[in-house]
């Protein structure tokens, strides 16, 4: 439609019988990380997993969500494939998000319209919260090279 925005991040549809499906999205995504991570290990590269939070992670009432298990799931999938690999470390920004009222006032503060990407304030808040877990990645890389 002419004059709307381009969307460039998708949500799941996931219905009530979602089990199989989200199974179905973690191999994918398990399959896709395993081949970043060979890649990094075959050339010495260390990887830092970040999570970018959605809004529902950030924002979200709390209630149960098939969306939410979703990125639960895959964030413990996340967090398993750094724990068994010594050259990964994985940024966990969801599980570190303020919960209080001031927080969910800045709810439509952070995003675009069109979509769920941070615009510039958004961008801004999430380099504030992981500068100092890259920075210290940087500093002090996991095994591998970083040079």
């Amino acid at each position: 439609v002419f004059g709307q925005q381009p969307a460039f991040s998708v949500t799941p549809a996931l219905s009530r019988s979602a089990s199989g499906r989200i199974k179905q999205l973690l191999a994918i995504s398990r399959a896709h990380i395993r081949r970043v991570l060979d890649l990094g290990r075959r050339d010495g590269i260390p990887v830092l997993l970040i999570w970018v939070p959605h809004p529902l992670e950030m924002f979200g009432d709390g209630g149960p969500s098939n969306t939410l298990n979703l990125f639960e799931k895959a964030r413990k999938m996340l967090r398993y494939e750094s724990a068994r690999a010594p050259d990964v470390r994985f940024m966990d920004t969801a599980s570190i998000l303020p919960r209080d009222e001031k927080w969910r006032r800045r709810s439509n503060t952070l995003y675009l319209v069109s979509d769920y990407h941070f615009n510039f304030a958004g961008n801004r808040w999430f380099a504030e919260l992981i500068k100092g877990g890259v920075v210290n990645f940087l500093l002090n890389p996991p095994a591998g090279n970083l040079s």
